[in-house]
């Protein structure tokens, strides 16, 4: 089964602190992702990095790993 869900960054452990995971939560920032899908793609569909496997690129794409989604 497909289907579409949103992810959000943020720093570890601010998630829980501003309550991300309340069925009530703002997502108005929130980048759309399909289901199955991963980060990296829901990032590049959204323009918020260059394709991760094409050339260096994935040089500036490690900050992705240290953030909580």
């Amino acid at each position: 089964m497909f289907g579409r869900a949103r992810v959000k960054d943020f720093a570890p452990g601010e998630g829980v602190r501003t309550g991300a995971f309340q069925e009530l939560f703002d997502e108005d920032a929130w980048i759309p992702i399909p289901v199955p899908g991963d980060v990296h793609r829901a990032l590049l569909d959204a323009g918020r990095i260059e394709n991760c496997f094409y050339d260096r690129n994935e040089d500036g794409c490690a900050w992705i790993e240290d953030r909580e989604w």
